[in-house]
């Protein structure tokens, strides 16, 4: 009787083991999904993923739109500044093709109000100097990037990757950058749009 309690008491322990284990495997499960990986290589659909990948930085985009709590916020130096260090991280992930803002635009006019100086591809010094540059050389172009009261924001992310999987890590890694920047020297917020989605088909 006893060793048969010990058995069961044994059976127990190691069903309790096979669970907790059974669980934490659970939570070490990534649902991903690749649409266009599924496709075999050399498939229609694969290669124009790729083709656009190759031309124009990444065939997937999404947006981070940061709307600042003051008009004419991003005509000044320090938070065309900001988005620039932005644009700078977000190139350095391998995941990113191309990083695209108003900070681009700005820097062109002033480099062609200069007679194409190399030195003055660069934010201008004062949001006076800015403001006269957008006057003058501005185009609707620019209003994919910036709203008309300079207030709201949109960095436009090209991703080389088609798997939520890599996409999900992405969006958290910048969600995680925002967490350590200074934003309260812009008073700024913080959300993503996207024209694809991370989520993976749970059917």
């Amino acid at each position: 009787m006893i060793g048969g309690q010990q058995i069961d008491q044994g059976w127990s322990l190691r069903g309790g083991l096979v669970c907790l284990i059974s669980v934490y495997g659970l939570t070490r499960i990534e649902v991903k999904n690749d649409l266009i990986g599924n496709f075999m290589p050399g498939a229609s659909v694969r290669t124009q993923f790729e083709v656009i990948n190759d031309r124009l930085g990444g065939a997937n985009s999404f947006a981070v739109v940061i709307a600042a709590d003051k008009r004419d916020a991003f005509k000044q130096p320090e938070n065309l500044r900001f988005l620039e260090d932005l644009q700078t991280w977000l190139e350095s992930n391998p995941l990113v093709g191309s990083v695209t803002s108003v900070v681009d635009h700005v820097k062109v006019i002033n480099w062609g109000f200069h007679d194409n100086d190399p030195a003055h591809m660069a934010v201008p010094k004062t949001a006076k100097l800015t403001d006269q540059l957008l006057l003058f050389g501005a185009t609707e172009a620019i209003e994919e990037y910036v709203d008309s009261r300079y207030q709201v924001a949109r960095v436009v992310v090209r991703a080389r990757t088609s798997d939520s999987g890599d996409l999900r890590r992405l969006f958290d890694a910048i969600r995680e950058l925002y967490a350590r920047l200074p934003l309260s020297k812009i008073q700024a917020r913080f959300r993503f749009t996207r024209t694809i989605s991370p989520r993976s088909n749970r059917n």
